[in-house]
């Protein structure tokens, strides 16, 4: 889409997102995600480990067909050229399981194979709930209260133990085996796991994960 520089409905997305990622393709602005678990003013970018971002003049809004953005030059400045990446969640209940964790907030979606969980960190070996009925494939997780690096779960990071890596979204580095991240233990099909890194599980803090299963 192309920016206005004054309030902007994005429609043609088919469905009412609960994620949505925002890239400015004209303008070295970071990448801007926002999710419905966080509410519409939280920002935090993927090419960056700073904190989470509150800024009402953002993503303004999640509609039946799309997103409303304001004036935030990383959402909608005049005539720069944009690209939004959206996904439905939207089940706020079925916990699955036995978590050590307890999400603050979530929303899961196992017909579209995505969930959204919000967690206040333990900093002792841990589990949480994904409610995508099968292992996710990818875990995203940003601690939103300290300016940490992002850490990614894949099940391509590894041949025989996918879990006992984990990636940087923000930076270029190559993958690490460290087992504080994931706590060397694969997803199952109700909860996925964490270690005490402060990446993830720093006591106290609180985090946003992003699931991902494979769905046609």
């Amino acid at each position: 889409y192309t920016g206005t520089g004054s309030s902007n409905a994005i429609t043609g997305v088919g469905f009412q997102p609960d994620f949505v990622w925002v890239k400015d393709r004209g303008s070295a602005n970071s990448n801007q995600l926002v999710d419905a678990v966080r509410g519409t003013s939280k920002i935090v970018f993927s090419d960056d480990a700073a904190v989470e971002a509150t800024d009402a003049a953002g993503l303004t809004a999640f509609g039946a067909d799309g997103f409303t953005v304001n004036t935030r030059a990383g959402f909608n400045a005049n005539t720069n050229t944009y690209v939004g990446w959206n996904w439905k969640a939207g089940t706020t209940s079925g916990i699955a399981g036995s978590p050590s964790i307890t999400p603050t907030s979530y929303s899961f979606n196992a017909t579209s194979g995505f969930s959204i969980i919000a967690y206040t960190g333990t900093a002792v070996n841990a589990t949480l709930p994904h409610g995508l009925g099968v292992a996710p494939g990818m875990i995203i997780v940003k601690d939103l209260t300290s300016a940490n690096d992002w850490a990614v779960y894949h099940q391509g990071m590894d041949a025989t133990a996918p879990e006992d890596y984990f990636i940087n979204l923000n930076l270029t580095s190559a993958r690490s085996d460290n087992n504080v991240i994931w706590n060397d233990t694969a997803p199952t099909s109700t909860l996925f796991s964490l270690g005490t890194g402060t990446y993830v599980n720093t006591s106290g803090n609180t985090y946003i994960a992003y699931c991902f299963a494979e769905k046609k």
